[in-house]
């Protein structure tokens, strides 16, 4: 059996959904008591409106669906970043961050309007999502305190993960 793309979506979506509202009342309960949480419920937010955007493909102008998902997809990993930061009461300048906020999806907007080109907005996406997911494993293995780290590995671990897929992404386009 053949699963339709939009059906694997749609069931992404209510998962998706299902975990912003449960996130959402725990945001509720412990937003005083643990820092950066705030962040992350906004980045659940734009990992969901991302998915409303790419089932609305087609439906939607093409700029909303394919350049804004994009902004919203390397928002939503800046976010949960930033959140981590928080959460482990650090302050790291973020400079380099807000440039590449700022400029990938200038660059997203050329490869989808000027020259398009798929293969190139996969990889700027992947080069994002590497140097977010990257960032936030490193801060979570290496940068906080080694008693906070038996709290911060397993979450570290999982960006690592998400690092190396996007590495694999890269790849896969050089193959």
């Amino acid at each position: 059996m053949i699963l339709e793309i939009r059906t694997v979506l749609f069931s992404y979506l209510l998962t998706c959904l299902a975990c912003v509202v449960v996130y959402m009342l725990l945001w509720m309960q412990n937003r005083r008591r643990f820092e950066g949480m705030t962040f992350w419920l906004f980045s659940f937010i734009c990992q969901a409106l991302v998915l409303i955007l790419l089932i609305s493909r087609g439906l939607i102008p093409d700029w909303v669906s394919v350049v804004l998902a994009n902004i919203l997809i390397l928002l939503g990993a800046f976010l949960g970043y930033a959140g981590l930061l928080r959460f482990v009461r650090m302050k790291l300048a973020q400079v380099h961050n807000y440039v590449i906020l700022a400029l990938l999806p200038l660059v997203q907007i050329y490869f989808t309007y000027v020259q398009p080109d798929l293969a190139a907005r996969i990889f700027i996406m992947s080069i994002g999502l590497l140097i977010f997911c990257f960032q936030g494993a490193w801060l979570l293995l290496y940068r906080v305190p080694v008693s906070m780290r038996p709290l911060t590995r397993s979450v570290g671990v999982v960006l690592a993960l998400y690092g190396l897929v996007s590495i694999g992404r890269i790849l896969g386009l050089f193959t």
